[in-house]
């Protein structure tokens, strides 16, 4: 009698794995690190692209350990287109953070992250306008409100100069 397994090219247990910490624990740190993360970066002392040198680095320190062991193989399949498409994401997450610290330094923290976070929006206007996707009318108007609270949170740089104006604009390409 043959195994419905057989028709998986990794056997579904290989996904499974029984952790040392607990996983809600670690959701919870996880979680706390990422509404912290923009104060402790705008603390921080040294230059925005060190910064995002840094948190990438260490990031892929962590991750490294998985890349290579469990999934080594499936590393050594993967053709070179897929290997370009992995390099331009890494390199749109290397924009990402290197505007979004950048713009830490220069706007309020509320400001930079309000309008860092309005990646849905563009995912809604993108799929619309350039893959011609049906957008759903309460995501319109999801989108209409995220519009006008940023607007309401941004608008307190009108007065703050021009480098809050640049940090929102970095913040904005960010997202």
């Amino acid at each position: 009698m043959k195994d419905e397994s057989d028709n998986f090219s990794v056997h579904p247990s290989s996904f499974c794995f029984h952790p040392s910490v607990n996983p809600y624990l670690a959701l919870f740190v996880a979680i706390v690190a990422t509404a912290l993360a923009s104060i402790y970066i705008r603390l921080a002392t040294a230059p925005p692209l060190v910064i995002a040198a840094y948190r990438l680095s260490l990031a892929s320190l962590i991750l490294a350990p998985v890349a290579t062991g469990a999934r080594a193989e499936e590393m050594r399949r993967l053709t070179r287109r897929e290997w370009q498409l992995i390099l331009s994401a890494g390199a749109c997450l290397a924009l990402h953070f290197g505007a979004w610290i950048t713009s830490l330094q220069l706007t309020t923290v509320a400001s930079s992250v309000s309008i860092v976070t309005s990646a849905p929006i563009w995912v809604a206007l993108v799929s619309f306008a350039v893959l011609r996707e049906q957008v759903a009318g309460v995501t319109w108007l999801g989108v209409l409100m995220a519009v006008v609270g940023g607007v309401f949170i941004s608008g307190g740089d009108l007065a703050g100069g021009q480098y809050a104006l640049v940090g929102d604009a970095l913040a904005l390409l960010g997202a």
